[in-house]
């Protein structure tokens, strides 16, 4: 049996995060309130800045230094790139046969079990540019709430399955 002394509850131990965290029920309901036209932009808008503060709070209360947004502005579960490839010239959202995409990538394979033939997907059709800023005003607001230090917003864990 462990003696509950010897457990380390904060550092020195090293702990990180990468990805997103499980988004509060509360920021559901509103994401939920808003695609239906329920509640506008700026009340959805104000549930997921309330949201972040609270997970950037957990984050310093269990001395995790690299902290993030837990990636609740993004609309798309599992989609690392939401909000990305729409503002860049030189790529193209279509719908592919989900049998194209590797088996092991989860959130193909939450849509396979779903039944879904077509996965979305994206293919350059010419020069890549940027055409608009992405994340920066996430980055600003996140940036406001901690001490200054290195900060990221990542990428969610399935990029790295493409």
């Amino acid at each position: 049996m462990v003696n509950k002394r010897e457990i380390h509850t904060q550092p020195p131990f090293r702990a990180e995060h990468i990805g997103s965290f499980l988004r509060p029920n509360e920021l559901h309901q509103r994401r939920i309130l808003s695609e239906k036209n329920e509640i506008n932009v700026e009340d959805l808008h104000k549930a997921e800045e309330d949201a972040i503060k609270a997970i950037v709070n957990v984050q310093r209360a269990i001395g995790i230094r690299s902290i993030t947004d837990g990636e609740f502005r993004r609309r798309v579960r599992n989609v690392f790139h939401d909000g990305i490839f729409d503002k860049l010239e030189g790529v193209k959202a279509m719908l592919r046969p989900i049998d194209e995409f590797l088996p092991y990538a989860s959130s193909v394979s939450v849509a396979r079990a779903q039944g879904l033939t077509t996965y979305p997907s994206f293919y350059c059709n010419g020069k890549i540019k940027r055409t608009e800023s992405f994340r920066v005003e996430d980055f600003k607001f996140l940036k406001g709430l901690v001490q200054p230090r290195v900060l990221c917003i990542p990428p969610g864990i399935t990029a790295l399955a493409h």
